[in-house]
């Protein structure tokens, strides 16, 4: 019943994480870091965000741009940087 709350309080603190390296997102950006962060593929994040797969796409290489980052191993790599800079 209380899912949908923690899963929006979830994106909001993945997107406060992003947000304190300085980079700020749009709400959408934020809902795709959350659904690559779940590791669904295009087709699935398209189909969550009734989204085309072409419109994904575009949105995915904004959001890799603004994270400075080239795929998504890279996107991992950076939040768990982020993750681990937190908690230490």
């Amino acid at each position: 019943m209380n899912e949908p709350v923690v899963e929006k309080k979830l994106d909001l603190s993945i997107a406060h994480l992003v947000k304190s390296s300085g980079i700020d997102l749009l709400p959408r950006e934020a809902e795709l870091l959350d659904l690559l962060l779940l590791r669904l593929s295009n087709d699935e994040i398209s189909q969550k965000i009734f989204l085309s797969v072409g419109t994904t796409k575009n949105y995915l290489t904004i959001l890799y741009k603004k994270l400075n980052v080239s795929n998504r191993a890279e996107l991992m790599a950076f939040m768990y940087a982020l993750f681990k800079k937190i908690n230490s």
